[in-house]
């Protein structure tokens, strides 16, 4: 009988540890966690190559997959339309890319003047704005932030009331040559739009973005103004996103580079 291979025998003296280990009612917690190791590593098959003593493949779980559920007609036309809607949203369009180009100048102009770059928004537009804030610091060397302290948030909300609290941040926050891009899907957020009317007080720089109604308020209020042509807070937050990470890349020059 050939002996067992490395792995079996690795195996063998895991039963055989965990067969001692019963006598020792202070070590069944050690037994439990052997025996739940060895289950794991028996759900696979291994193989020792012909070049090799020691070393175990793992080739595949001894598990049958799953068949591959057939496309549901109904999910194909629902995704089709999605993916429809998405390569709409962001279609060629040489006013976009002027616009895209138009901002690029705006953060370069407003980095010249030893300002930052200051994005707003609520809810899915909050996240896309600390992401873009990140990613512009960090890659495109433009300084950025956003208001995305919880107790400020809380603090400035609590005295001034939700819709005002943006528009507080900016006045206790922004300082002359600041560029403030404000992010709405709706384009009817009412602390954006104060917080707007306040960096124009101040006579800051104002990027906006928008989507839903054409006649959304927002939409006319920035020096360069983005609006998507969609009724889907899905498609007008990712879209507003990659128009912002296209103008980001703009920037650096590339659309490819490492993350550090």
């Amino acid at each position: 009988m050939k002996p067992a291979p490395p792995v079996t025998m690795h195996f063998m003296r895991n039963i055989r540890g965990a067969n001692a280990l019963r006598a020792s009612p202070m070590l069944s917690e050690t037994l439990k966690s052997t025996r739940s190791r060895i289950a794991t590593f028996a759900s696979y098959t291994f193989a020792i190559p012909s070049n090799s003593r020691y070393q175990g493949v793992m080739l595949q779980s001894s598990r049958q997959p799953m068949p591959a559920e057939s496309l549901d007609p109904d999910h194909k036309a629902f995704l089709e339309d999605y993916m429809g809607r998405l390569h709409r949203a962001t279609a060629i369009d040489d006013g976009i890319f002027a616009s895209i180009s138009a901002t690029r100048t705006a953060w370069l102009r407003t980095r010249e003047q030893g300002g930052r770059v200051i994005f707003i928004g609520n809810g899915g537009s909050a996240g896309i704005a600390s992401h873009l804030a990140i990613d512009l610091a960090k890659n495109a060397s433009v300084p950025a932030l956003c208001f995305s302290d919880a107790s400020m948030m809380s603090c400035l909300a609590n005295d001034y009331g939700f819709e005002d609290w943006i528009a507080h941040a900016v006045r206790l926050s922004a300082r002359a040559g600041d560029c403030l891009v404000a992010i709405s899907s709706s384009g009817r957020s009412k602390n954006i739009l104060n917080a707007v009317a306040q960096a124009r007080a101040m006579k800051l720089g104002v990027i906006t973005l928008s989507g839903m109604n054409a006649d959304n308020p927002l939409r006319n209020l920035g020096d360069v103004n983005f609006w998507v042509d969609s009724r889907s807070y899905n498609i007008v937050e990712t879209t507003h996103q990659f128009w912002m990470m296209a103008a980001i890349d703009l920037v650096i020059g590339r659309a490819e580079y490492p993350a550090s």
